[in-house]
C-alpha cells in the first residue's frame, strides 16, 4: 500500500473542505489518503483481534483459576472438619485415660489394702516365716 505517513487531522480538514466535490486535485488526494487509512485500519483491526484473543485466554486461566479456588475452599473445608473431629477425638481419649488412671489409682489402692489385710491375717496364722 503505501509507506507515508499521513496526519489524520489534515486529511479531516481536507475531507470537510472538498469531500463533496469533483475536483480533480482532491480526487487524487484523497485516492493517496484512502489506501493508507485503509492500511492503517486493517492493522488496528489485527490488533484488536489478537487483544482478544490474549483477553479471551486470560478470562479462561482466570475462569481455570476461580474453579480450582472453589475446589480447594472445599478441601480446606474438608480438612477443618477433618481437624475439630480429631481434637473431639482427643479430649474423649484423654477424659477416658484421666478417668481410668484415677480408677486404675484407686483400684490399686484397694488391691494393695487387700492384699496388706491377707499379709497380716496370714502372719497371725504364723504361715508365713
Amino acid at each position: 500500500m503505501t509507506d507515508k505517513p499521513r496526519n489524520w487531522q489534515e486529511d479531516m480538514k481536507l475531507l470537510k473542505r472538498y469531500g463533496d466535490s469533483d475536483i480533480p486535485y482532491n480526487a487524487s488526494e484523497f485516492s493517496n489518503a484512502l489506501p493508507y487509512w485503509l492500511q492503517q485500519y486493517d492493522i488496528e483491526l489485527r490488533g484488536r483481534k489478537r487483544w482478544a484473543e490474549v483477553a479471551k485466554g486470560l478470562g479462561d486461566d482466570i475462569e481455570q483459576q476461580g474453579k480450582e479456588m472453589i475446589r480447594l475452599q472445599k478441601v480446606i473445608q474438608q480438612k477443618d472438619a477433618e481437624i475439630a473431629e480429631l481434637k473431639r477425638l482427643a479430649e474423649f481419649w484423654e477424659s477416658q485415660y484421666s478417668d481410668a488412671s484415677t480408677h486404675g489409682d484407686e483400684t490399686e489402692e484397694r488391691l494393695n489394702a487387700e492384699l496388706n489385710r491377707l499379709n497380716s491375717l496370714l502372719q497371725d496364722e504364723g504361715d508365713t516365716p
